[in-house]
């Protein structure tokens, strides 16, 4: 049997994902490398290996944790001589060298890449309001427009070769990720000087110093204490390293880029499994180290 599109990777955003799919009546083939048996939708068929996916899905969206988690799952479809897949959809955050590097792997045998990571977290992935940052042919687009749609509520189209829309992401990623920990600060030092944190968050959110963690983050995250925006610590740190790693290897220095990196990765080895707005606390507890 053959399907049109497969899906490889079921963690926090490839369950939502799949689910607006098959809502759309979009057949769909899934794999995961943890355990698909209980996450994957019930209209969607489960594959036993990714091979699988390759050997029945027209069409294949990574949704992975890691470029490494990609490059594995890749090397399957290398190995699988009976694939009928013919485009693979990067929705992964991986970097621009692994994009590139990935475009290079996927073009002796003919299949297209289409560089399209994604942005809105959790709560967009359910509510198909991602945000699509799309590098590859504009007829791939065209091509596929009803099955990005049907997951995401703003799609760009970022240039023709795969990576532009990885570096556009971290791009994102790294100013949120800036402003989280500035807000943080900031936050931690009011809090000291014993104001209240709910009176500063609505001061600084009719002012200029208003960003998506004020107004977003802190107030429905942090304020309520349950610090549940379900992005790890640990992935945006890679985000902001991935970040780092780009702008060196186009021999660019940043300014704040090292701090940041170096403060991520720094909150990723003292709250490990943690939670991105938990970075709050640890900041409460820097400014009085």
């Amino acid at each position: 049997m053959t399907f049109p599109y497969g899906l490889i990777g079921l963690g926090n955003m490839g369950v939502p994902i799949a689910e607006n799919l098959t809502k759309n009546d979009i057949g769909l083939i899934v794999y995961d490398i943890d355990d698909p048996s209980n996450r994957a939708p019930e209209k969607a068929h489960v594959a036993a290996t990714p091979a699988d996916v390759w050997r029945q899905a027209e069409t294949v969206f990574l949704c992975l944790p890691k470029g490494d988690n990609c490059k594995s799952a890749l090397q399957s479809l290398l190995e699988c001589n009976d694939r009928v897949t013919s485009t693979v959809i990067e929705l992964s955050t991986i970097g621009m060298p692994m994009a590139q590097e990935i475009d290079a792997m996927l073009k002796p045998i003919n299949v297209n890449y289409f560089d399209s990571p994604m942005s809105g977290g959790v709560a967009g992935a359910k509510a198909a309001t991602l945000t699509l940052m799309c590098a590859g042919s504009k007829d791939l687009l065209e091509e596929h427009r009803a099955a990005l749609e049907a997951i995401s509520g703003n799609i760009f189209h970022l240039g023709n070769e795969p990576g532009k829309g990885q570096a556009m992401k971290l791009i994102n990623n790294f100013m949120a990720a800036t402003g989280l920990a500035v807000t943080s600060e900031a936050m931690a030092y009011g809090v000291d000087q014993g104001m209240d944190l709910k009176t500063m968050l609505d001061v600084v959110n009719v002012s200029t110093g208003a960003n998506v963690a004020s107004q977003d983050k802190f107030p429905k995250r942090v304020l309520t204490e349950t610090y549940d925006a379900n992005f790890h610590t640990a992935l945006l740190s890679k985000d902001v390293g991935l970040f780092h790693e780009g702008l060196k290897a186009a021999g660019l220095k940043g300014q704040l880029a090292p701090l940041i990196d170096a403060l991520w990765k720094d909150a990723d080895q003292a709250m490990p499994g943690s939670d991105m707005t938990e970075i709050y606390k640890l900041m409460q507890k820097k400014l009085k180290s």
